[in-house]
């Protein structure tokens, strides 16, 4: 209900207008809006940038969807439901699935401003907690996973962990990485 109120209100964050550019261009045309084909970080404003990964996955949207605020905030929307599923899946895991901790930790996530205002705005750094609950959530699963025998299984588990645990470095670490490297270069000087 917040989600769709967000969208009738039509405001838009100028971090969040800068990836939509950003995403769009890549849908258009495989560059960013200065130029750069398929870039691994993307320059923004004067100082700093963004991560490529709420960035592609935008464009795949705008691409398949069309270019509109709507389609462009779908993607964190839909990232953060599946988080919250992935919550308590992880919840029921380590509690119980009827456990008074996992209910009351779910229903403590599902209301909490943090969750509601994640998934109305389109930050890259939004989708980290979400790619992190998902890598942990197979891990847990293949850690737990009953039937030995289908060591296949188990290994798909693992990759899926991984493969989420790498996209959520690529949904925000390149700004410490990058804020780190000009603190450091501004130090020297």
């Amino acid at each position: 209900v917040i989600f769709i109120i967000n969208i009738i209100i039509n405001e838009c964050h100028c971090d969040e207008a800068m990836l939509f550019l950003n995403a769009a261009s890549i849908a258009d045309n495989s560059t960013d809006i200065t130029g750069e084909y398929l870039p691994a970080y993307f320059d923004t404003w004067v100082y700093g940038g963004q991560s490529p990964f709420a960035t592609y996955i935008i464009a795949i949207f705008i691409k398949a969807f069309g270019n509109s605020l709507f389609v462009s905030r779908l993607p964190l929307f839909i990232f953060s439901i599946l988080g919250l599923w992935c919550f308590y899946r992880v919840s029921s895991e380590l509690f119980g699935k009827d456990s008074n901790y996992t209910v009351t930790a779910v229903t403590l996530c599902a209301l909490s401003p943090w969750q509601i205002m994640d998934s109305m705005f389109t930050l890259d750094c939004n989708f980290l907690p979400h790619l992190i609950i998902f890598g942990t959530y197979f891990l847990i699963k293949a850690v737990k996973y009953e039937k030995k025998a289908l060591n296949f299984i188990i290994s798909m588990l693992f990759i899926f962990s991984i493969v989420f645990l790498v996209f959520a470095f690529y949904s925000f670490s390149f700004h410490l990485l990058a804020n780190a490297s000009n603190l450091a270069s501004s130090s020297e000087k």
